[in-house]
């Protein structure tokens, strides 16, 4: 009854609007078509308890389909997690690319040593994502004499390229050049979980720099400008340590086993221990970044690089193999029944349930309080910016039917956890195969999980892609925080 009485509404509206004459467009929004959209609000009475539940409890709870949360499995059949897993807390900072990428890793060190937890250190890697950014910065404006301001390309470089956000590129940039450490060994500050008034500063720093030599380029050679440049980075490696700790060169770390067994592995590098981790495992050529990108720019079984997103001044730029939904899913759910958990972007804009820890798209009922709106495909919302990539998160699960068809995945988040002893409750989301198809952009997988037919396809020589084309941010990851809604709760339960 309700579906019919729902599309015979529907059909009502149709009919006004080509029955309804012709108005005065002199001004656009008048008395008169204000006064018609009141009336038509108030006529439904529909319309006036959706209002009262919204305005008393907010669109996610007056929305929520009770039926489907009776749904929500938050138990997985096929999974890399350890059971009583707790999931780590980026805070207040854009640095879920980097959480994502060191706990696909998190999991094989676990397994490997047999620990009950484990976690690397996220203020190590960011401590140098900064001093390469910085530098990196500065450099393009040194390689970029030409460029003035209002271009795209200056406007990209001052507005967006100092932010938290990344790629699994700006994560494998820097494990390559800096190795890894435990977080035992240089711990999270009140900056690396809040970045703003660090970020503030280093900008202010590099900005002022960045000026001299756009306004003085012409008075010193590329060596002196270098010189410029390596002067005002010193000021940075400062500011960095005063926010964040020094990195160190060496360090001893003591470890417990399940079996509680102690062990301390003594006086080593970050790349001693990157080697214990992944051994001859090279973080930019091994693993390969699988997206789908539906649009009419960026057509499938093709290979686009973007630019500017070397955080590295050497590093590699984020390189994307543009393929099906399908092929995504596939090499995921493969990886992950190797024990290798896969590191993704989506839009957790959408559809993303806080309170039932879930990204599902029904779990949301927006048609039958908001009604009906026009129809767009996954392309059309990425050219449109409607949706982007804003989070990087964790497969570490799956789930299949009786017909071996996914029906949902296990996600490990980094913003903290409520309960680690109950699943839904761990910082762990489950996400339906539906949510996945429509808002998920990018997964990383390694390469020997490729077919033979894939590998052969990805070999081309990339497409060369603006960082402001739909392409960037639907693929770029740590443009979004916890909501404070979020956090309130998870500090109530905690």
């Amino acid at each position: 009854m309700y579906k019919r009485r729902h599309a015979s509404i529907s059909t009502h509206h149709k009919k006004r609007a080509i029955m309804t004459p012709a108005r005065d467009r002199s001004v656009d929004i008048s008395e008169e078509f204000l006064q018609q959209c009141q009336e038509e609000f108030r006529s439904n009475p529909a319309n006036i308890i959706a209002r009262n539940a919204v305005t008393s409890v907010g669109s996610q709870f007056a929305t929520t389909n009770s039926n489907r949360v009776n749904e929500l499995n938050h138990i997985f059949m096929n999974t890399v997690k350890k059971r009583h897993l707790k999931a780590t807390n980026q805070g207040q900072s854009g640095r879920c690319w980097m959480f994502a990428a060191l706990n696909t890793f998190r999991h094989v060190m676990i397994k490997a040593l047999e620990l009950e937890n484990f976690e690397f250190s996220e203020n190590y890697l960011f401590f140098w994502d900064k001093f390469e950014r910085c530098n990196s910065y500065v450099r393009w404006f040194i390689d970029h004499p030409d460029e003035k301001p209002g271009s795209r390309a200056y406007d990209y470089m001052l507005m967006d390229y100092m932010c938290d956000g990344g790629w699994w590129n700006t994560f494998a940039n820097l494990v390559n050049k800096y190795g890894l450490i435990p977080k035992d060994c240089m711990q999270e500050t009140a900056s690396s979980s809040d970045s703003d008034e660090l970020n503030q500063i280093l900008k202010e720093r590099i900005d002022a720099c960045a000026n001299y030599i756009t306004n003085n380029h012409h008075r010193f050679s590329h060596e002196e400008l270098l010189r410029i440049k390596d002067d005002t980075m010193k000021e940075v490696y400062n500011t960095l340590v005063k926010f964040l700790g020094e990195p160190p060169e060496t360090f001893s770390w003591s470890f417990c086993t399940d079996n509680d067994e102690g062990s301390v592995v003594a006086n080593i590098t970050p790349h001693m221990f990157l080697e214990m981790v992944a051994p001859e495992i090279d973080m930019v050529k091994d693993f390969v970044s699988l997206a789908h990108i539906p649009t009419k720019d960026f057509p499938l079984d093709s290979t686009f690089r973007i630019k500017y997103t070397n955080n590295v001044y050497e590093g590699e730029s984020c390189t994307l193999y543009n393929v099906s939904i399908n092929e995504l899913a596939k090499y995921a759910m493969k990886s992950i029944s190797a024990g290798f958990a896969v590191w993704f972007v989506g839009d957790v804009s959408q559809s993303f349930n806080w309170y039932h820890s879930a990204l599902d798209d029904e779990l949301d009922d927006h048609k039958s309080v908001f009604g009906e709106t026009h129809k767009f495909d996954k392309g059309d919302r990425i050219s449109l910016r409607n949706i982007q990539g804003n989070h990087a998160m964790a497969l570490t699960g799956f789930n299949v039917d009786h017909n071996g068809n996914v029906v949902n995945w296990q996600v490990e988040n980094s913003w903290g956890y409520w309960d680690h002893e109950t699943p839904g409750m761990d910082g762990f989301l489950s996400m339906s195969h539906s949510w996945f198809k429509k808002y998920v952009m990018e997964v990383v997988v390694h390469k020997n999980f490729l077919s033979r037919t894939l590998k052969k396809r990805i070999e081309v020589e990339p497409i060369d892609v603006d960082p402001w084309d739909s392409m960037a941010p639907a693929t770029r990851a740590g443009v979004v925080n916890p909501p404070l809604k979020y956090l309130n709760l998870r500090r109530k339960n905690n």
